[in-house]
Protein backbone atom coordinates (compact mmCIF):
# COMPACT_ATOMS: atom_id res chain seq x y z
CA UNK A 1 0.00 0.00 0.00
CA UNK A 2 3.25 2.15 0.06
CA UNK A 3 2.80 4.90 -2.60
CA UNK A 4 6.00 6.54 -3.51
CA UNK A 5 5.57 10.36 -3.89
CA UNK A 6 6.20 10.29 -7.55
CA UNK A 7 3.18 8.40 -7.79
CA UNK A 8 1.16 10.84 -6.32
CA UNK A 9 -1.76 12.30 -8.01
CA UNK A 10 -2.24 16.13 -8.41
CA UNK A 11 -5.54 16.05 -6.98
CA UNK A 12 -4.30 13.73 -3.65
CA UNK A 13 -1.39 16.16 -3.31
CA UNK A 14 -4.05 19.06 -2.86
CA UNK A 15 -6.50 17.13 -1.02
CA UNK A 16 -3.28 16.33 1.36
CA UNK A 17 -1.89 20.22 1.50
CA UNK A 18 -5.45 21.14 2.31
CA UNK A 19 -5.49 18.98 5.44
CA UNK A 20 -2.61 19.82 6.36
CA UNK A 21 -3.61 24.06 5.79
CA UNK A 22 -6.59 23.09 7.72
CA UNK A 23 -4.98 21.78 10.60
CA UNK A 24 -2.25 24.10 11.07
CA UNK A 25 -5.06 27.09 10.88
CA UNK A 26 -7.23 25.05 13.67
CA UNK A 27 -4.03 25.55 15.73
CA UNK A 28 -3.62 29.26 15.05
CA UNK A 29 -4.83 32.49 16.79
CA UNK A 30 -8.51 32.89 15.15
CA UNK A 31 -9.51 35.97 16.80
CA UNK A 32 -7.48 38.63 18.03
CA UNK A 33 -7.43 41.94 20.06
CA UNK A 34 -5.32 44.53 21.36
CA UNK A 35 -5.03 43.04 24.47
CA UNK A 36 -4.81 39.29 23.71
CA UNK A 37 -6.05 36.53 21.06
CA UNK A 38 -7.14 33.10 21.09
CA UNK A 39 -6.42 29.60 19.28
CA UNK A 40 -9.35 27.92 16.99
CA UNK A 41 -8.65 24.88 19.57
CA UNK A 42 -10.57 26.78 22.12
CA UNK A 43 -14.00 26.92 20.04
CA UNK A 44 -14.34 26.40 16.70
CA UNK A 45 -11.25 25.15 15.50
CA UNK A 46 -11.69 21.91 16.83
CA UNK A 47 -14.29 21.14 14.41
CA UNK A 48 -12.04 21.90 11.49
CA UNK A 49 -9.11 20.48 12.80
CA UNK A 50 -11.13 17.64 13.53
CA UNK A 51 -12.59 17.57 9.84
CA UNK A 52 -8.50 17.96 8.49
CA UNK A 53 -7.71 14.93 10.47
CA UNK A 54 -10.68 12.79 9.15
CA UNK A 55 -9.10 13.84 5.42
CA UNK A 56 -5.83 12.95 6.32
CA UNK A 57 -7.09 9.93 7.51
CA UNK A 58 -9.14 8.93 4.54
CA UNK A 59 -6.11 9.64 2.13
CA UNK A 60 -4.07 7.45 4.18
CA UNK A 61 -6.10 4.46 4.35
CA UNK A 62 -8.61 4.67 1.48
CA UNK A 63 -7.60 3.86 -2.12
CA UNK A 64 -8.67 6.63 -4.28
CA UNK A 65 -12.04 6.33 -5.82
CA UNK A 66 -14.99 8.66 -7.22
CA UNK A 67 -15.91 8.83 -3.57
CA UNK A 68 -13.08 10.25 -2.15
CA UNK A 69 -13.53 13.04 -3.90
CA UNK A 70 -16.80 13.86 -2.95
CA UNK A 71 -16.12 13.14 0.46
CA UNK A 72 -12.99 15.51 0.72
CA UNK A 73 -14.68 17.96 -0.79
CA UNK A 74 -17.79 17.94 1.02
CA UNK A 75 -15.42 18.34 4.15
CA UNK A 76 -13.49 21.15 2.25
CA UNK A 77 -17.46 22.74 2.44
CA UNK A 78 -17.77 21.99 5.77
CA UNK A 79 -14.72 23.77 6.42
CA UNK A 80 -15.42 26.55 4.71
CA UNK A 81 -18.58 27.15 6.56
CA UNK A 82 -17.70 26.95 9.86
CA UNK A 83 -14.21 29.26 9.18
CA UNK A 84 -16.35 31.39 7.00
CA UNK A 85 -18.92 31.88 9.91
CA UNK A 86 -16.18 32.65 12.55
CA UNK A 87 -14.94 35.12 10.24
CA UNK A 88 -18.03 36.59 9.18
CA UNK A 89 -18.60 37.25 13.71
CA UNK A 90 -15.34 38.96 13.79
CA UNK A 91 -15.78 41.09 10.63
CA UNK A 92 -19.56 42.36 12.36
CA UNK A 93 -17.91 42.84 15.75
CA UNK A 94 -15.45 45.83 15.65
CA UNK A 95 -13.85 44.98 18.91
CA UNK A 96 -12.64 42.04 17.54
CA UNK A 97 -10.84 41.04 14.66
CA UNK A 98 -10.16 37.52 12.68
CA UNK A 99 -7.02 36.20 13.16
CA UNK A 100 -4.16 34.20 10.70
CA UNK A 101 -5.68 30.93 11.80
CA UNK A 102 -9.12 31.89 9.88
CA UNK A 103 -7.22 32.90 6.99
CA UNK A 104 -5.02 29.97 6.83
CA UNK A 105 -7.88 27.11 7.29
CA UNK A 106 -9.91 29.15 4.66
CA UNK A 107 -7.10 28.67 2.63
CA UNK A 108 -6.94 25.13 3.35
CA UNK A 109 -10.92 24.40 2.76
CA UNK A 110 -10.67 26.08 -0.59
CA UNK A 111 -7.59 23.71 -1.31
CA UNK A 112 -9.32 20.59 -0.10
CA UNK A 113 -12.80 21.67 -2.60
CA UNK A 114 -10.21 21.86 -5.49
CA UNK A 115 -8.72 18.47 -4.42
CA UNK A 116 -11.82 16.61 -4.33
CA UNK A 117 -13.25 18.51 -7.38
CA UNK A 118 -9.91 17.18 -9.06
CA UNK A 119 -10.03 13.75 -7.82
CA UNK A 120 -13.70 13.10 -8.32
CA UNK A 121 -13.42 14.21 -11.79
CA UNK A 122 -9.85 12.22 -12.32
CA UNK A 123 -12.45 9.21 -11.67
CA UNK A 124 -14.99 10.30 -14.08
CA UNK A 125 -12.49 9.84 -17.04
Amino acid sequence: MSTPLSNVSESRAAMGLGALLVLAGSALPWWVTPVESSTGLAGDGVFTMLFGAVVLGILVFQEQNERTGIVVAGFGALTAVVAGWFWYGTATDPAVAAGSGVYLTLLGAGTLLAGGWMGYRGTQD
